[in-house]
Formats: structure tokens, sequence, C-alpha cells
């Protein structure tokens, strides 16, 4: 490089520097401006300088203290759009600005005074002070607008049949009011119908002034689960003013309960809850009022119970459908547990029923192929999950004394094996456990033919489960039969006796005749003749 082009490189370099240092100064010419500012005028300065401060921290404080959307007091209100009985959409959030009275009903005929009240008050405050909302959850248009139109109403019912804004605002009790101001923070609820008008602008004149809203309803206070064991909890809770003592539980499907309302007004709250299930969670609300129609309800709690320490207790044990040759044991559990049953005729129980290992509470087991006129020794056993077994011998269950076989009522129906036109063999006693109707009919029987489609009905309206019909043709060829089947649509099971075998046994006495069996093969009924109607058929079935 020549010593003429290293000069022009430091001059622009000197350059370059000069421009640099120009926009240093003047960009801290306004800094030592202020700082000699603040030197003339420290006080003011201060005052400047301790509102820019406080501004910043106004706007981080505010930042951390935007409401919360919950259905609680000092929550914003969840907000939603719901249709009218009418089809119009309403949107929560499009009433800001102004004061919401927000109603939960689940059925508008409950309290109706209390609907007229709100449609008082609808009609005198200004609409660009107050908007009023009533949700419904149960009712479909026309129920709604039969309603409003009996009742003359005209502020909005919106309907919210999947009940979900009823889950959002925690419901429990109908009718549940918000009061929301005009920056849609709710500011108070109540539980409960309004007793008058009155009642209702005292709470809506102090949200309008900013007042703190109070309702003459006690307030639930020092909330306590106690006393917990595997299957039971003691509930406490104080109120400010004498109330009525109830509580709502939740098990861990959802499934609500409520206890007995105690309608003694209280300030010191007692409930037991009993039959509870082991090492389980519960949630639970306490409720009180001034009846028990109409409590105001705590937040939520929950409680576990203790793992279980004890076996099951077996009780209400009933012994039901005795025949010669089988009876029904039932009994009931504290807890869900398996069921089995153990007999014998001597103490050693030589046989067992196991009916079922999944749990449950209510145990039904039926014991079969017994002697008759005998008695058993029997004894129930139930085992919880916790592997504890309880046991109770039950007194011995005598049998009664065999049936005799025959056509009569009272007897045992004599068993026969017969084929269908379809070539099927069906035998009577196969279908034990059921009830079977015996039908004895011809093709050309005039009472048969107009009997028929009343037959044919029942068997199209009751269950395979529940009835067995069974029509026994009477010495007639298979053509005719046939036939017969086809021009009468008929579906039930027709069986041929083509020689008279089963008519010897059952000797009808002339056709139709029809025999009833219970599920244990006896004959409750014999139907001589034809019958008037499928409900004189069905009036039969039900006795039996």
């Amino acid at each position: 490089m020549s010593k003429r082009d290293d000069e022009t490189t430091k001059n622009l370099i000197y350059k370059r520097a000069e421009r640099l240092s120009s926009r240093v100064a003047r960009f801290f010419a306004p800094l030592r401006t202020m700082g000699k500012i603040a030197k003339q005028h420290p006080f003011t300065s201060a005052v400047i300088g301790t509102c820019l401060f406080g501004l910043v921290a106004w706007g981080i404080v505010a930042l951390y203290t935007i409401p919360e959307t919950g259905p609680a007091v000092g929550n914003r209100a969840p907000d939603f759009t719901l249709q009218t009985i009418n089809g119009d959409s309403v949107t929560l959030s499009d009433f800001r600005g102004k004061m919401v009275m927000l109603s939960f009903r689940g059925d508008l005929d409950y309290c109706p005074d209390e609907a007229l009240y709100i449609q008082a008050v609808h009609d005198k405050w200004p609409e660009d002070e107050l908007s009023i909302l009533t949700i419904d959850g149960w009712l479909n248009p026309a129920e709604g607008q039969q309603f409003v139109t009996e009742h003359a109403l005209i502020f909005p019912l919106l309907l919210d049949s999947e009940g979900k804004f009823y889950t959002d605002y925690d419901i429990v009790y109908i009718p549940q009011h918000f009061f929301i101001d005009s920056k849609g923070i709710i500011k108070a609820a109540t539980l409960g119908p309004f007793q008058s008008q009155d009642e209702i602008e005292g709470m809506l004149n102090s949200l309008k002034n900013n007042r703190k809203i109070e309702r003459a309803t006690p307030t639930i206070s020092n909330v306590r689960a106690s006393c917990i064991t595997d299957t039971r909890a003691v509930i406490t809770w104080a109120t400010d003013k004498p109330a009525t003592s109830q509580v709502m539980v939740c098990n861990p499907a959802g499934f609500a309960t409520w206890t007995e309302p105690e309608e003694t007004l209280l300030t010191s709250h007692s409930v037991t809850l009993g039959d509870l299930y082991p090492n389980t969670t519960y949630d639970f609300r306490a409720l009180s009022g001034y009846n028990f129609e109409n409590p105001i309800a705590s937040e939520h709690y929950s409680f576990t119970t203790l793992p279980d320490i004890s076996p099951p207790v077996i009780k209400s044990v009933y012994i039901s459908d005795i025949t010669e040759s089988s009876a029904t044991i039932e009994w009931v559990t504290n807890e869900p547990a398996t069921s089995q049953v153990e007999y014998g005729i001597t103490e050693d129980y030589s046989s067992t029923i196991a009916s079922g290992e999944e749990p449950t509470i209510s145990h039904s087991v039926r014991l079969t192929g017994l002697e008759a006129d005998t008695s058993y020794y029997v004894e129930v056993k139930s085992k919880d999950a916790g592997g504890h077994e309880a046991t109770l011998r039950l007194f011995p269950v005598a049998t009664s004394s065999a049936l005799p076989i025959g056509r009569e009522v009272g007897m045992r129906a004599p068993d026969f094996t017969l084929q269908t036109i379809d070539d099927q063999s069906l035998t009577l006693s196969d279908f034990r456990g059921k009830i079977v109707m015996v039908n004895f009919w011809l093709s050309y029987c005039e009472p048969c033919i107009y009997e028929v489609p009343y037959i044919q009905a029942v068997f199209d309206k009751w269950s395979e489960a529940e009835l067995v019909i069974l029509a026994v043709n009477v010495r007639e060829s298979i053509e005719a039969v046939q036939s017969f089947i086809d021009s009468q649509g008929l579906t039930f099971p027709v069986l041929l006796d083509s020689q008279g075998e089963i008519d010897a046994v059952y000797q009808p006495p002339w056709f139709p005749t029809t025999f009833f069996i219970d599920a244990e093969g006896i004959i409750r009924e014999v139907k001589e003749e034809r019958f008037s109607s499928q409900d004189e058929i069905e009036t039969i079935l039900q006795s039996l």
C-alpha cells in the first residue's frame, strides 16, 4: 500500500469516529438535560419517578389479579351461548356494561310465584341497567312456550337441553340465582326461590350501589369430616343462624345421594354417613336452610374411608319359592361381596353353590334338585374384596311334599315330547323356569280359529325368556295343519299329536283348552273353551 493510500484510510477512520461520537453525544444530551432539571427541581422529579414506578407496579399487579372464570362469588361468570324458546341466540358476555340476574331452574312449574316476582322486576327496571336471563335444562321448546304463555312472561327463557352450563355453574339445587355486575363478575349467588319482588330488588340495589349483597340465608362454616372408618363418617359444620341439616354425598362414579333432612333448626350440625365403601374417596357438601326444601350448599369437601378391616355384614336373609325340589335364598350385605350357599341334609353341608364371584350387595341363589319333604341345613357366605369372609347359618329349610302328576290345577304337568310341524323335537320339562301355555286345538274348530289371533299377539309381545307357547294339534294330517298355519300367519311352535297320546293324558274336555304351567312345572290354571281377548290371556299370565 502506498503512503497516499495509507493517509486516505486514516482520514476515513477519523471521520467515522467523529460521526459516532456526535451520535452518542446527541443520545445522551436529553439525559444530561433531565439530570440538570432533576438537580434544579428534586421534589418534582421524585414525584414523577414515584408515579412512573407506581404505574408500572399497578400494571404488574393488575396482570396477576385478573379474576378467574367460575361459579364462585368474585369470579368472572362462565360465558355461554344458548337458544331461547323462540330460537334467538343469546350470549352472556354481550350484556357487559349492565347488571345481569342469571337464574337456573329445573322445573318452571316449581315455585311459579317466583317467576311472577322476576317478571315484575323485569318490567320495573330499565333495560339499559338490568338484564334477566333464566336457564332451564329440562324443558323442550313446546313446554317452555306453554309456561311462558300461561304466565305472560317476557324475560328471556334459555334452553340448556344438554345441561352443560348447569355443570359449568356447579348447580346442585334449583332454583339458583347469580347476580353479575357490569364487568361480568359474580357478586352474589343464592339458592332457593325468592319470596317477594322486594327481596330481589333489595339485592339488585345493593349490586347497583356497590354495597355488600346479603340475603337472609344461613352461612355455612367449619365443615369437617371426622370419625372416619372403613364404612362410615361423621360430617359436622356450623351456621350463623339456626337451620336444617342435610348432606349430599357423591361416590367416585359421580352418583349423588342425600341423607334424610333433619328439620330441627340448629347452629351446630352433625350427620352420620353409613354403608360407605372401604378405601374410597367421597365428595360431599353440607346443606342448611330455613326449610329442607330450599337449603344453601357449602363448598365441595372430600374424605377417604379407611381400608377394609372387617368382613361384610350379612342381613335381611329371606327364603322364598320353596317347592318339593327347590328353594331361593336371598340376602344383602353392607358392602359388595361374593355369593355362596352351602347346604346338605346333615350339618356337613355336602353340597355347595357359588352363584357368583362378582361382588354385589344384593344376593340371590336358587337351590334345585332337592328331595321332597326334606329338611336341609343351609349356610350363606360372602367374601369382600379384601378377602374377609362372613358366614351365617340358617335354620333348616324344609321342602314341600312331592306333588302328584296330573292334569288338575296344583298338580305337576305330565311331561311329554312331540315333534313340531318343522320336525323339531320339543320336551315340556326343558322349559322349566319359564311360564308355558299348552293349547290343544283343531284346524276346523271355529272357537280355535277365533282365539288364535290373540295367542299370536301374546307370542309377539312376550319375550322367549318369559313365556313359551306350545300349540298341540290332535290327530290331524301335516298338510291340514300346515295349511292352517299358513292361512293364519302363525309363528309360535305347533306340535303334532298325530296318535292322540298326549290328548289322552291331558284329556281336554273340548277344543280349545289351554293349560297354564308355572316356572316349576305346576299347572296353575286351566282355560276351557276359547279366549275372548288378548287381555284375558295376559291377565292370567301376569297372575302366575
